[in-house]
């Protein structure tokens, strides 16, 4: 089992002022932090004692426990037992205390046990399905592919392979180009969230700022805009997709974290820099009612990322990407 653990303290402990807000306890990476070096944050989960963090440009997880502590790196590049090609998502399996990271290039999902540490990991094949993200709700596993005419799976493992038992959802969207395929594919490019709570199944478009919410038992889904989103311009030309950021910014949706009892959309506000990559000018959160997402809330300074006992885990990737607890149970 090739996989490297690391004990070491990492955490930058200088007070940041942000204006008036209130300081983190911690941070991890940023421009101070010589040890951590954090790349930018695909993914964060929180488990019981600890969060994974996936960075964008590295292929493997860190481990850290809720006082900023690194305990564990896990993975390399490659094709082997405990490497990684290029994975993009990880997601908590409550009910069996298993880390699932999916990694699309490598065609499998990487399922560890949640213990002190991450421990005795198992691979489970997928095959061409399309699959690039799951999660578990109860005993059921859904991956969501971005692939008409359905975007949701419905998994079984048996014998080391995730088989595909069910396929459902819609890649539905209002946008006016909607009937285009090239903007259609769009509809299911964000991140999936299992609700056990709600028994539901959430979808968000990371482009077109639009959430489907599915009823797990009828599988019945409703897909709405995020009110307040700003879309990038998109034009369609013979067989070419055009994309022209609004001179006033535009949003992403970043990723769908429960938080004080609700699911909530996280999106980050961008403004194009001529010549330059686009600025972050802010995040904001919009939760997601039994009715649909509500209007996005105030921008923060800082993307929110998991609410957790411990206060809320917050990052940032400019000077320098970083992640900071803030006890305040909130990300300012």
């Amino acid at each position: 089992m090739p996989f490297r653990q690391i004990s070491a303290l990492i955490v930058f402990a200088a007070p940041l002022l942000l204006g008036a807000q209130t300081s983190p306890r911690w941070i991890i990476g940023g421009e101070d932090d010589v040890v951590t070096q954090l790349g930018r944050v695909r993914a964060v989960v929180a488990l019981p004692r600890s969060f994974v963090v996936l960075e964008r440009d590295a292929p493997f997880l860190k481990v850290f426990d809720y006082s900023g502590r690194l305990l564990q790196t896990l993975g390399r590049s490659g094709s082997g037992p405990g490497e990684y090609r290029g994975p993009t998502s990880l997601s908590f399996d409550q009910r069996n205390q298993r880390l699932l990271v999916v990694d699309p290039s490598n065609a499998r999902v990487t399922a560890y046990q949640v213990r002190d540490s991450l421990i005795a990991p198992r691979f489970l094949k997928v095959g061409d399905s399309g699959i690039r993200s799951v999660c578990a709700l109860g005993t059921r596993l859904i991956g969501l592919a971005r692939s008409a005419p359905t975007i949701l799976r419905e998994l079984r493992e048996e014998g080391g392979k995730l088989t595909v038992v069910a396929s459902f959802g819609e890649p539905r969207t209002n946008h006016p180009l909607g009937t285009q395929p090239m903007v259609r594919t769009r509809a299911s490019d964000g991140p999936l969230l299992c609700e056990e709570q709600g028994n539901r199944v959430i979808v968000a478009s990371a482009m077109l700022g639009e959430v489907h919410v599915f009823d797990a038992s009828s599988r019945q889904q409703v897909t709405t805009p995020i009110p307040g989103f700003q879309r990038i311009t998109m034009i369609v030309e013979d067989s070419s997709l055009t994309m022209v950021p609004p001179v006033g910014g535009y949003d992403l949706v970043h990723g769908l974290v429960p938080w004080e009892g609700s699911v909530r959309a996280v999106t980050e506000r961008l403004r194009p820099m001529p010549g330059d990559a686009p600025m972050t000018v802010g995040f904001a959160f919009a939760g997601i009612s039994a009715r649909g997402p509500e209007t996005l809330g105030a921008r923060m300074q800082w993307r929110p990322l998991a609410k957790t006992s411990a206060g809320a885990l917050c990052a940032q990737e400019d000077p320098a990407p970083a992640i900071a607890l803030f006890t305040a149970g909130s990300c300012p």
